[in-house]
């Protein structure tokens, strides 16, 4: 907007006159005040003029010096913009508003206060950035560019971020929201308030004791190290000598902290744990030192309990302790966690009161100890009555009534704890019996006397009748049950061994402890098992290898009726002969070849057989080592010359076009010594082969290129024929041939070949219908197809047709007909097979000239890319390809906010915010019917620029 200078021309009243003499020459047009007013007589060039008082422009600053003609056209004064940009070029391209006022002053235009200007926007300067240099931060942009698009630290620092080495910011996963940690004023010290969660740093004793991050973290790339090490007065000599007697002391840092956590000297909160309680129990808060207990400075096993505990008081709580002293070790021995009444080694050392059947039952030391004076004195009659205990024990012949007898025989107090009787009589409390009675009446039906005893009241007669089914000497009645098993075990058959089995002598003896063991059905025992002992994970490893193995009983005891191992007489028939051949008679136990008793797949060679020995016999051979399995691999009969892996693992002389044209190893072998010598050349002559090879450039009349080529002998197996220069053995054209003359025609020349023989024309020429470049011949085949793959036409892209290997649509297709439905046709193709109308159409609603077809689709993005609508800038949109908006988008979506309607669009949300956009409408002048609205910016500004 422009206006005129105001009152300008206060002169008006003043007479003009003109000077006709002159009148040709002067220089302004309109003017109605006389040339004295500004020119002197003596000089034209002496110009003076109030210009504060006539026009209420005060000339300052650099505007003082400047020339009239440098604001003012000398035709006519009163034509003038007083707006900076009327006479100052805006080299920020109206980006900062019209106002430059704000920043600059007249004194010049690299004079203004940037902090004033700062605090106006979302990032004023403080600390460090107040000294900062323009163009530091907004670095990057064209000249006069000051936008910037985003305050957060890393905008700026990144590249401090990643350089910082101590600590490694990236290694170390650190947010790039560098204020977490550092301030503006400086990047010394960071401060990570969080970390006296884990150690006190800002406070505690190692406040102010560091001065960076690696003073204690001296691995950059793991904060998890540390060290106490690297300062103040944890040098070791002083460090061990405040720690002697800490069994659990260790000079390191992690001991250090896992007995200091926060870094207190005297807080060693292991203590509870490891030695005594004194932070919780009864000695929390009576101490104020550790001098308290540990009267040695320098040695802290040494400790007193007799400081605080006098022995006037000590003495008679404990007497008739026999293993009393007054004295700190046995304190601690009797009382580890310093409770008064815990002398818990009554239980363990003299009888359980605190546990069993007697726990609870008493309140205090007098209940049992009547005499105050002496421990050792106990009774145990005032709670069982003779009444009572008489009954109890009738029939037993060592009972009496009195408290040294209880002991001795209920010495845990337990009332059915007479462990003599196993030992004595009949195990009660072990075996069989062990928890099957309640009561001795069970057994003993008289309660006069306990040597009349019962096994049929618990053992019935049907079912013992059937569990003794077979046994010939059998009888029901207890004392036949006793006398067969005297200790109540069920399998206790000892003529077993002799009619049956050893269980009792051989390997099985103890290994098992009941007839079911084996004998899984108690009406038979002609049914057996021997799969309940031995599992099949083990036995199956035994006999890894064996074919005639299965895991059955019977089978077991077929070949084992002894229950011994070693009596397999199959070896020889199955595995390998050591009863014939050889080997007969060369070992004298299992274990002389099989070295691992838990598998006999491992065996060994090489007990017998030296390596000095061996070697020699084998140099030469690549496939030779000096290992067992290697020997039986090759020698599975244990027979010197029956190497038949020779086929398989170098050349094939008992198969294949060599088998039986050889004699003797020599015939290939020329040296004896070396067995990796060998020789093609005295069966195949030169001239028979280099006519055979016409042609194919890297033949050579050489043995090692005879093997190179023909790995197995085979005439037509020119292995390498796939990778010099064409697939034959593998893709479309494996198994397509039956002979080298199926492509190459000319039998003396190879490098002749054709495509022809196979591809005829007719469907050749219907499948490249529409591709200019396509010849029926071999050479033009082999120069599009050079792996002889249909779909693999790399020339697609380069020949300006479409890019199907690179860009957006590499690897969405499968086959030419992905595309060009019609096989007829390369010309015709077709983009709606995968992008259906229903998906694209809104994606292009709001654009007129969009229509679902695919050349539609070809013409607005013909290298598929979803972002190249060239159009755009000439269909009458908007520029977004020229102009002053060229290169200020990514996508569409930076203008067009909603992706299903290319109608809508901003002008505000990415890059037009407030209060830039406001500032540049409103002042100084506020720009008539302005909003902030993307429409208004539109209407104003169709093409984008700034009027």
């Amino acid at each position: 907007m422009k206006r005129n200078l105001r009152a300008f021309f206060l002169f008006s009243a003043l007479a003009f006159f003109s000077i006709s003499a002159v009148a040709q020459d002067m220089p302004h047009e309109d003017i109605n005040f006389e040339c004295e007013v500004c020119h002197s007589l003596k000089e034209w060039s002496g110009v003076r003029f109030d210009h504060a008082d006539s026009t209420g422009f005060v000339l300052e600053g650099r505007h003082a010096s400047a020339e009239c003609k440098g604001c003012h056209t000398l035709t006519d004064f009163s034509i003038i913009d007083q707006q900076c940009v009327a006479c100052h070029k805006d080299i920020h391209e109206a980006k900062l508003g019209p106002d430059c006022a704000r920043c600059h002053t007249p004194d010049g235009f690299t004079i203004f206060n940037i902090e004033d200007i700062h605090a106006q926007t979302n990032f004023p300067l403080m600390g460090r950035h107040a000294l900062a240099d323009c163009q530091s931060c907004h670095r990057g942009l064209p000249r006069g560019d000051l936008s910037f698009e985003t305050t957060r630290c890393v905008g700026c620092h990144q590249q401090n971020y990643l350089e910082a080495a101590s600590p490694n910011h990236v290694s170390a996963g650190f947010s790039t929201d560098c204020d977490n940690c550092h301030q503006m004023s400086s990047w010394h010290p960071a401060m990570i308030t969080e970390h006296d969660i884990f150690f006190p740093i800002f406070s505690g004793e190692h406040a102010g004791e560091w001065d960076d991050c690696s003073t204690c973290h001296i691995n950059p790339d793991n904060f998890a190290e540390f060290s106490c090490f690297g300062c103040h007065e944890h040098n070791q000599t002083d460090t061990d000598a405040d720690h002697v007697g800490i069994p659990a002391y260790n000079y390191n840092s992690e001991d250090c902290y896992l007995c200091h956590p926060r870094g207190t000297a005297d807080e060693f909160v292991a203590h509870d744990a490891l030695y005594f309680p004194i932070y919780t129990g009864a000695h929390a808060a009576v101490w104020d030192d550790c001098s308290d207990c540990h009267i040695d400075p320098n040695d802290k096993s040494v400790f007193s309990c007799t400081v605080c505990h006098g022995q006037s008081e000590t003495n008679p709580i404990h007497g008739g302790i026999t293993s009393y002293v007054w004295e700190s070790s046995a304190c601690l021995t009797c009382h580890p966690t310093g409770s008064g009444g815990e002398y818990t080694e009554h239980d363990v050392a003299y009888f359980p009161i605190y546990t069993g059947t007697h726990g609870g039952t008493w309140d205090d030391c007098t209940t049992c100890h009547t005499n105050p004076a002496d421990r050792s004195e106990y009774t145990c009659l005032v709670c069982h009555p003779q009444g009572t205990i008489d009954p109890i024990h009738l029939g037993m012949t060592s009972y009496s009534y009195v408290s040294t007898a209880c002991f001795s025989c209920h010495p845990q107090g337990v009332v059915e704890d007479y462990l003599e009787h196993d030992a004595d009589f009949f195990p009660i409390y072990s075996g069989t019996h062990s928890g099957e009675w309640s009561d001795c009446s069970q057994c003993h039906t008289d309660p006069a006397d306990k040597s009349v005893v019962s096994c049929l009241t618990c053992h019935d007669q049907t079912t013992t009748d059937e569990i003794h089914s077979g046994i010939t000497s059998y009888t029901y009645e207890t004392s036949a049950c006793l006398t067969c098993h005297p200790t109540g075990s069920g399998g206790e058959f000892t003529e077993h061994d002799v009619t049956y089995f050893p269980i009792y002598s051989g390997t099985h003896s103890g290994a098992w402890s009941d007839c079911a063991q084996c004998h899984i059905n108690p009406a038979d025992r002609t049914e057996y098992d021997c799969l309940g002992c031995h599992l099949q994970g083990t036995i199956d490893v035994i006999h890894q290898g064996m074919t005639s193995y299965s895991y059955l009983s019977t089978v077991c005891f077929t070949c084992h009726p002894q229950g011994v191992v070693e009596n397999y007489l199959e070896h020889d028939a199955d595995f390998f002969p050591i009863y014939s051949g050889d080997h007969s008679g060369a070992w004298a136990e299992c274990a002389t070849c099989h070295t691992d008793p838990a598998n006999r797949s491992v065996f060994t060679c090489l007990v017998c057989h030296d390596q000095g020995t061996v070697d020699p016999i084998h140099l030469g051979m690549l496939s030779y080592s000096y290992e067992s399995s290697v020997c039986y691999s090759c020698h599975p009969a244990g027979v010197v010359e029956d190497y038949t892996e020779h086929d398989a693992a170098f050349f094939p002389i008992y198969s294949g076009a060599h088998s039986g044209t050889w004699v003797d190893c020599s015939t290939c072998h020329t040296d004896p010594g070396d067995k990796s010598v060998f020789t093609c050349l005295v069966c195949h002559n030169q001239t028979d082969m280099d006519n055979m090879h016409v042609g194919i450039s890297g033949y050579v009349y050489n043995s090692t290129d005879c093997l190179t080529c023909h790995p197995d002998g085979s005439e037509i197996e020119f292995t390498e024929h796939e990778l010099s220069y064409f697939p034959i053995y593998s893709g479309a054209h494996a198994g397509v041939w039956a002979e080298c003359a199926t492509c190459h025609t000319v039998p003396g020349d190879r490098t002749i070949y054709d495509c022809l023989a196979c591809h005829d024309q007719t469907s050749a020429d219907g499948i490249h219908l529409g591709m200019p470049e396509y010849f029926y011949q071999s050479d033009v085949c082999y120069s599009c197809h050079p792996q002889g793959v249909p779909e693999d036409y790399p020339q697609h892209d380069v020949n300006g047709f479409f890019p199907i290997y690179s860009g957006n649509h590499a690897g969405v297709w499968a086959e030419c007909a992905t595309c060009h439905t019609d096989p007829t046709s390369k010309t015709v193709f077709t983009c709606l097979v995968c992008h259906e109308q229903a998906v694209i159409e809104p994606y292009h609603l709001g654009m007129p000239s969009y229509l679902y077809e695919s050349n539609a689709c070809y013409s607005c993005h013909p290298n598929g890319i979803i972002e190249d609508y060239l159009e755009h800038d000439d269909e009458g949109f908007f520029p977004i390809y020229s102009g002053t908006h060229d290169g200020r988008w990514t996508s569409c979506a930076t203008c067009h906010i909603v992706p299903t309607d290319k109608s809508v669009f901003s002008c505000l949300e990415t890059c037009h915010q407030n209060p830039q956009t406001d500032n540049w409408h409103t002042s100084p002048t506020p720009v008539p019917g302005y909003t902030y609205d993307s429409e208004a910016c539109y209407a104003c500004h169709p093409r984008g620029e700034y009027p």
